[in-house]
């Protein structure tokens, strides 16, 4: 598209903007739902979102699969196919990479370790993984800067006697060491985040449950040594700063000593989010955390399995802005095993990943949903392509006739000629 006609069309947008007020909307991208666990996050350069874990395509799955501006995008030449995968971006000494854990079609080696460059799938470095089979190899969990360094944390199995009970460790750049005393060392980390407590930025660590009663469950890295705090399990973190203060939100799974299924820690004591109901069928989790500017200030996502949020109906997924919750227009059902923002062209969008699959009214079921947001929307280009043409109103007559979400023009909650009237 030339120079001008794109400046028309971002005028058209701002345009239509100002006439109508942005809300955000649906959209369901490709893909069907193999089963496992599915991760999201971007490739080192933030060029493009990778869903890795669980993907499934025309009934067949991959390891993992690449979204941008321009779609889908299937992996390239030298990864094996399987759904046995980890996508995060990991720097092992040679650069930045995504990683995935893959199954092959060997049954000496059932299990391999790739990592994306941002061209190529390579072999990943032997000893950044060790052994591929599924408990004892050591993972990556985290990555984040101590004393000024950009360091890679992980977890190594703590005896050959006893592979999945598993140690914190520290990548050195050719091989793994566990951090601290090793009769001191933290045992069965899951979930590893910084956080400042206003003595400066700290890698704390927390496990989903206690590991076999060894060690603590929740510690702060200071100098190279764990200090246990105030135990407390959990299946996702992420610091947000709402309301003036900055907490670290943990997830948590039904059941434990808490009333809520959201905690928050100050660099203290821990303290419980309210406001979380129980779904219809009783379930009460919270599996996902983001933090996403829809258009009405940067809040933090809560995904889960639970039925209301600050006493209105939120269908599973709603936001916090640090002392009030939110609810989304509709909510979502199925399993939300991650969230991550990308920006694909729609404008900055939250997305989820949920291998299990993920649905919301008037879209089919699938892997992988995408809240597009109001910064940098463009509401009109329905069909995603930089240009307000009339093939943008064929695409809005195929999402009104399908009953898509996106087609509410109006915001009323129906699907009626007035919505084209808006659209046009």
């Amino acid at each position: 598209m030339s120079t001008r006609l794109s400046i028309l069309a971002v005028a058209a947008c701002a345009s239509v903007a100002t006439a109508q007020a942005c809300r955000p909307y649906w959209v369901r991208t490709l893909g069907d739902t193999p089963g496992g666990t599915l991760t999201l996050s971007l490739t080192p350069d933030s060029s493009r979102l990778v869903a890795a874990g669980g993907y499934g395509i025309g009934g067949v799955a991959y390891p993992a699969i690449f979204w941008d501006r321009g779609g889908l995008v299937l992996p390239g030449p030298g990864l094996e196919l399987g759904i046995q995968g980890v996508g995060s971006v990991f720097d092992d000494g040679t650069g930045p990479s995504i990683y995935v854990r893959h199954s092959t079609r060997s049954p000496a080696t059932p299990f391999a370790i790739d990592r994306y460059t941002g061209r190529a799938w390579v072999p990943a470095n032997p000893s950044f993984y060790g052994r591929t089979d599924w408990f004892a190899a050591p993972r990556p969990v985290f990555t984040g800067e101590v004393d000024g360094m950009q360091v890679v944390f992980g977890i190594v199995p703590a005896s050959d006697a006893h592979p999945s009970t598993t140690k914190a460790a520290l990548w050195t750049g050719t091989r793994w060491e566990v951090i601290g005393d090793p009769s001191a060392a933290l045992y069965g980390p899951t979930v590893m985040f910084m956080f400042d407590d206003g003595n400066g930025p700290r890698v704390h660590s927390l496990a989903r449950e206690p590991a076999w009663g060894i060690g603590a469950v929740f510690a702060r890295l200071d100098d190279w040594q764990w200090t246990p705090l105030p135990p407390a399990g959990g299946r996702c973190a992420k610091v947000y700063d709402g309301g003036g203060r900055a907490y670290a939100y943990v997830g948590l799974d039904a059941g434990g000593k808490y009333s809520s299924p959201l905690i928050r820690w100050d660099g203290r004591a821990w303290s419980e989010v309210p406001g979380i109901g129980v779904s219809t069928g009783g379930a009460w989790s919270v599996s996902a955390l983001e933090v996403f500017d829809d258009g009405s200030g940067p809040m933090l996502y809560v995904a889960g399995l639970f039925g209301s949020a600050g006493g209105q109906p939120a269908g599973n997924i709603a936001k916090w802005d640090g002392t009030q919750w939110h609810t989304l227009p509709v909510g979502i059902g199925g399993w939300v095993d991650c969230m991550a923002v990308y920006d694909d062209g729609r404008g900055e969008s939250l997305f989820l990943g949920g291998a299990e699959g993920l649905r919301v009214p008037g879209l089919p079921s699938g892997p992988l949903l995408q809240l597009v947001g109001c910064r940098g929307q463009c509401y009109p280009d329905c069909n995603n392509d930089d240009a307000l043409t009339l093939a943008d109103f064929g695409c809005f007559q195929t999402m009104y006739a399908t009953k898509n979400p996106y087609a509410d023009c109006d915001g009323n909650g129906a699907l009626t000629l007035s919505d084209f009237a808006c659209f046009a």
